[in-house]
């Protein structure tokens, strides 16, 4: 016996439809941004970021002008003054 189980109608996606005809991702970005404005899953980069701002590191940007080690710290030391 097959399923007959409808696919997301959002751009290069074949996940299981939740809401609006859409898989969970794609109906909450046409909440936030409108069912015109849809994007592949995982396509999404930051313009112009492509490494930490950290003098002479080399790894990649992973958020507020930090790799992914240099934001933990800025984000610990932000918790621990009390500003995060």
């Amino acid at each position: 016996m097959t399923e007959n189980v409808k696919t997301c109608a959002g751009p290069d996606c074949d996940k299981k439809v939740r809401a609006y005809g859409l898989c969970a991702t794609h109906a909450q970005q046409q909440l936030r941004r409108g069912r015109e404005n849809l994007i592949p899953i995982g396509s999404y980069v930051k313009p112009g970021k492509e490494g930490c701002d950290v003098e002479n590191c080399t790894r990649s940007h992973y958020a507020k002008g930090f790799c992914f080690s240099h934001y933990r710290t800025h984000r610990r030391k932000a918790v621990k003054e009390g500003q995060g």
